[in-house]
């Protein structure tokens, strides 16, 4: 049941629901967001990378705002540099929501495990005198709560990050419109 409902929490991110796909590759198991079938952003330092996944082109956004597509740097007015300073930013943080919500929901997983056990040795206490099914229950219910209680929470931070998500693809169109040589690319 606990897992379940980790599953369910982060089940927006991991299925893809919203047309994104959160994974976790490269050094140090890095989040990625595959944002449909063609493209996926990571950070390379603190440059954003925004990669066609069939290696045909990518765009990086450092902390400046300044754009590069496959190194070539492209310049920008003022209010287009905003828009991608925004975009980077937003992303750094919905990796960083990205990695805590991974990190809660191994701690969750990991309390849900040793609940599993409790259950285990509990049904072996039930062989012994004194110990009888309502006290198994009542404890599985106290401990099953404590753990319920956690993947609700997490369920609201996986909420939180999906709309920083939804933000980011606002953001990315917003990009792409105003830039012409992101135009220019049919999978940006």
């Amino acid at each position: 049941m606990i897992v379940l409902g980790f599953l369910l929490a982060c089940a927006p991110l991991i299925c893809g629901e919203r047309g994104v796909d959160l994974t976790f590759d490269g050094a140090g198991l890095r989040p990625v967001f595959n944002i449909d079938e063609r493209v996926r952003l990571s950070f390379r330092g603190d440059r954003l990378v925004i990669e066609n996944k069939n290696g045909s082109g990518t765009v990086m956004i450092d902390e400046e705002g300044e754009l590069r597509i496959d190194e070539r740097q492209i310049p920008l007015d003022k209010e287009q540099q905003q828009t991608a300073i925004e975009y980077r930013d937003l992303a750094r943080s919905a990796f960083s929501e990205a990695e805590q919500l991974a990190d809660k929901g191994v701690k969750v997983g990991l309390k849900g495990a040793v609940l599993g056990m409790k259950a285990v040795v509990g049904v072996f206490r039930l062989l012994l005198p004194g110990y009888n099914s309502e006290a198994f229950e009542r404890d599985m219910e106290k401990n099953g709560k404590a753990v319920e209680e956690k993947a609700a929470l997490l369920e609201e931070d996986a909420a939180a990050l999906e709309k920083m998500i939804e933000v980011m693809k606002e953001l990315h169109e917003e990009l792409r419109r105003s830039v012409p040589e992101l135009q220019a690319l049919e999978w940006f």
